[in-house]
């Protein structure tokens, strides 16, 4: 009796004959595979021998192209995880220099803190607009390291036009940073602690 050994793709890996009424090896089957015609193959499934498409040859060069690509293109998205916890961390703290904070940190990390912002940057423009600029503002200041600080209508307005610039500049610089990174042939080299301050 014949038996057809199944490689691991499935293909036809070998044969060998046995004596009739003899066990059949894991891995072996005695039903012989089909002819395939020109770039056909057969290969055993689950459910038994069919003809398939022939696999293509792979080109090493081409292949070692497509791996070397696929290592760049990882570390290129591994350096922009790296940048994402560095622009979090200056989002986080901002040192304002405006009164009166004068010098502790604002931070912009999330939706919550933006809204907050925007809605007090409306409030002092209200404010001035009413001519109330020297007055205090109904609603605190609250910094990074949980200081509440009341501000003036103008001052307030003046520290929510400050804020807004160094998203911006925070914004761009990331960009920058994301350009760079995309530009680079080795781009764990990139240095991405610059330009947030």
């Amino acid at each position: 009796m014949i038996i057809y050994q199944i490689g691991p793709t499935g293909l036809l890996a070998g044969l060998r004959v046995i004596d009739d009424g003899a066990g059949i090896p894991p891995g072996w089957t005695a039903d012989a595979p089909p002819s395939a015609g020109a770039g056909q193959v057969a290969v055993h499934t689950p459910a038994g021998w069919v003809v398939a498409p022939a696999p293509v040859a792979v080109d090493p060069g081409a292949l070692a192209d497509q791996v070397a690509a696929q290592a760049l293109e990882d570390a290129r998205e591994a350096r922009r995880a790296d940048l994402d916890v560095v622009e979090a961390a200056a989002y986080a703290a901002i040192p304002c220099p405006l009164p009166p904070v004068n010098g502790l940190t604002l931070q912009l990390r999330d939706a919550d803190d933006k809204t907050n912002w925007d809605i007090f940057y409306g409030i002092c423009n209200e404010g001035v607009a009413a001519g109330a600029g020297d007055l205090p503002a109904p609603q605190a200041i609250r910094t990074a390291e949980n200081v509440n600080l009341t501000a003036t209508f103008a001052e307030g307005q003046a520290i929510m036009r400050w804020l807004r610039a160094k998203g911006g500049q925070l914004m761009s610089n990331r960009w920058r940073l994301d350009d760079e990174i995309t530009a680079s042939a080795d781009p764990p080299t990139v240095d991405i602690s610059t330009g947030w301050s």
